[in-house]
């Protein structure tokens, strides 16, 4: 996204200025900087890749132990749900017309 920004910037329609023939061309010089810029940008995210990976390995070892006692609890032995007949009546009594 940052390297369809920069490129639009170079495509802006105005003329370029000639400083000279010892000058190197203006496109190099972006070319140049993009390819800087790129290269940056994806060692800081192979690095932020990295951290993250380091971070998240304890998480997966304490997913999975949470995970087995989970499974190893008997969910039969507290008795089925018997709602009280009380709620299946009207709270108020109702009045014919």
């Amino acid at each position: 996204m940052l390297l369809c920004f920069f490129t639009s910037i170079d495509f802006a329609g105005r003329q370029r200025r000639d400083y000279g023939k010892y000058a190197a061309p203006a496109g190099a010089i972006t070319k140049g900087f993009y390819l800087l810029v790129r290269l940056l940008l994806t060692k800081l995210l192979h690095a932020w890749r990295q951290e993250s990976a380091k971070i998240n390995e304890p998480r997966q070892e304490q997913v999975l132990v949470v995970r087995s006692r989970i499974l190893k609890i008997k969910t039969n032995d507290y008795g089925s749900y018997d709602p009280s007949p009380s709620l299946s009546k009207p709270p108020f009594k109702l009045i014919p017309n």
